[in-house]
């Protein structure tokens, strides 16, 4: 054969019975109503200068009947180095012929060809019923008659997608494969929720600790069992993952392939890299179903590319958006970076602030908001799934040999304590959100936040970042918050204070620092060192409030050691007479409030 032969006869072939699926490789799902044979027709031409692909297109097609509303669509076009591809539908009435379909290649060089099937080609000729309320097709029934459907999609037990045409008295017409079989689907699997540090309610430090991504039965112990929300594709039988809102890529060096599973498994530990991408995959899922539940996921529509071990290994991540895709990538170094939940929504929160508003994330202020919303949504999210520690951001990943991560709070007052340094002056930002947070709740923090974002341009500075959350509460709540948001801005120097008195239930700055040190913010320091017996750990007080004794317990609840403090901010600990094991140290404060934290000498 020649090349033109060749090339007419492969055409034909691809087009007989046209998009009735590939074959089944578990389950023949056959069709319940007759296919009709059909060919296609292929016209090879001279291209004209300028022309169009409609030109050629009608060139080759019958004229519409002048009666019938009939017309053809592009849907597709695929532009390659030699030519570009056009692909059409047939539409009737407004609605699409299933199946009728025509391509128009125009190339660079050579013959222009135009391939159409012959549902296409003799609409002309049928009967057509009459459209009723919901349908969205029209099917061929028998070679001369067409009638409206409702056409749906939906996964069989094996996963394969399943195309059924329902006339207008609800019955089936017609059942078939549609495609390659690929479609939505669930697996089980590990991950940390949020990380290990804080679902065990500690502090990094034996056996808390990375080495290196040695296995660690003490951090296996912290995974949880969780529902991924995905994607199996027949064509390979696989499990991967996929969905609209995130797909595992491989785009940042070094090469490690895609984690995939033959099944719908994914059970990994986190010193082999399969975990990272699932617990990346996971955590942006989850997050995302959050913004569709407070209704703010239509903006968001983008699926973001997710390399989970990239950066040649560096002690790195980040967002990006150079090429046109929105793109994490979590580097290995130190901690794995997507091993911590707080790190997977930081940067998220990156590609959330884009969706918003993107192009606008220039200058120091604006980029220290930006720094400071993504830390927020970070706090917020495992503070959501276990509060231990909430105000530390990067628990797991930071706060450790590698780097001292950040906290999502500071009573700095703006804007006389700037530092004009994009992450010294983010917790600024990020400790007015859970301010927000601890008095109107998580859902409409958000929601104000998201919302206040769309107006967001460069060179912004924290005061107008303010004002516009103040607007956002009367546009989306009627303005039922403005007295406790109005109160919080202006103690932290946001704005200045309001005429109106503050509501009677605010949790302002100074009751914020009183409960901090009450609760939360007792700092213990060098637990590595005292788990390995080499060093004392240190419990150290910030604020007017004093550690008044140490008080030591066994799991078993048996108290092992006491030790009364000086009254200085820090009290020490040796682990000089005490054995090995796992201990609750009670710190206790001279005004009659206390803190627990766990320990391990190994």
């Amino acid at each position: 054969m020649n090349s033109n032969t060749n090339f007419v006869f492969f055409t034909l072939l691809a087009f007989f019975i046209p998009f009735s699926g590939l074959v089944a490789q578990k389950n023949d799902d056959s069709t319940i109503a007759r296919e009709y044979f059909q060919k296609a027709r292929v016209h090879f031409t001279t291209p004209e200068k300028g022309a169009s692909a409609q030109y050629y297109l009608q060139r080759f097609t019958p004229r519409s009947n002048a009666s019938r509303s009939m017309d053809f669509q592009l849907h597709k076009i695929n532009e390659r180095k030699t030519s570009t591809t056009y692909s059409f539908l047939q539409i009737i009435n407004g609605i699409p012929v299933l199946d009728a379909s025509a391509k128009v290649d125009i190339p660079k060089n050579g013959e222009a060809s135009v391939v159409v099937n012959e549902n296409f080609s003799h609409v002309n000729d049928a009967r057509i019923s009459s459209l009723f309320p919901g349908a969205n097709a029209y099917y061929w029934s028998d070679p001369e008659t067409l009638i409206s459907v409702i056409t749906l999609e939906r996964l069989n037990d094996t996963g394969n997608v399943v195309l059924e045409l329902f006339d207008e008295h609800g019955n089936m017409v017609m059942r078939r494969m549609n495609g390659s079989g690929s479609g939505p689907a669930t697996a089980v699997a590990t991950v940390f929720n949020p990380n290990p540090v804080t679902s065990a309610e500690t502090v990094y430090g034996a056996p808390y600790t990375d080495n290196n991504d040695d296995f660690n039965q003490a951090l296996n112990a912290e995974l949880d069992t969780v529902t991924l929300d995905l994607t199996y594709d027949s064509t390979d039988s696989l499990y991967k993952l996929i969905n609209k809102h995130v797909i595992i890529t491989e785009h940042s060096p070094p090469t490690i392939p895609v984690t995939t599973s033959e099944n719908d498994t994914f059970f990994f530990v986190r010193s082999e890299p399969e975990f990272e991408d699932v617990n990346a995959f996971y955590h942006i899922t989850e997050y995302w179903k959050y913004l569709r539940q407070i209704g703010y996921e239509v903006d968001i529509e983008d699926s973001v590319e997710v390399d989970a071990n990239g950066f040649f290994g560096q002690d790195l991540s980040s967002f990006n958006s150079l090429d046109g895709a929105l793109r994490l990538t979590f580097g290995t170094g130190g901690v794995d970076d997507a091993e911590d939940a707080d790190v997977i929504i930081h940067e998220y929160g990156h590609a959330i602030s884009y969706s918003l508003a993107p192009g606008s994330n220039q200058g120091i202020q604006r980029q220290s908001i930006d720094e400071g919303f993504c830390d927020y949504l970070a706090a917020s999210y495992s503070r959501n799934i276990n509060p231990h520690d909430y105000r530390k951001v990067f628990s797991w990943d930071g706060h450790n040999e590698f780097w001292d991560g950040r906290v999502a709070w500071s009573n700095r007052f703006y804007p006389d304590q700037l530092e004009n340094r994009i992450y010294t002056d983010a917790p600024m930002w990020s400790g007015a959100l859970v301010h927000v947070e601890n008095n109107v709740g998580r859902d409409l923090t958000h929601q104000l936040v998201l919302e206040s974002m769309y107006s967001y341009v460069a060179f912004m500075d924290m005061e107008q970042a303010a004002r516009l959350i103040l607007r956002a509460d009367t546009l989306i709540n009627g303005g039922d918050r403005i007295e406790y948001l109005a109160h919080i801005f202006a103690e932290r120097g946001f704005i200045e204070m309001p005429a109106f008195a503050p509501p009677g239930d605010l949790v302002g700055v100074e009751d914020v620092k009183k409960r901090a040190v009450e609760t939360g913010w007792v700092q213990m320091i060098n637990s590595a060192g005292f788990s390995a017996g080499n060093s004392p750990v240190i419990f150290r007080v910030d604020g007017e409030n004093r550690p008044k004794a140490l008080r030591i317990f066994a799991v078993g609840g048996r108290q092992v050691f006491e030790k009364r403090c000086s009254g200085a901010r820090e009290c020490n600990l040796s682990p000089r007479n005490i054995n090995s094991g796992l201990y609750i140290i009670i710190v206790e404060l001279v005004d009659g409030s206390r803190e627990v934290f766990k320990v391990i000498v190994l």
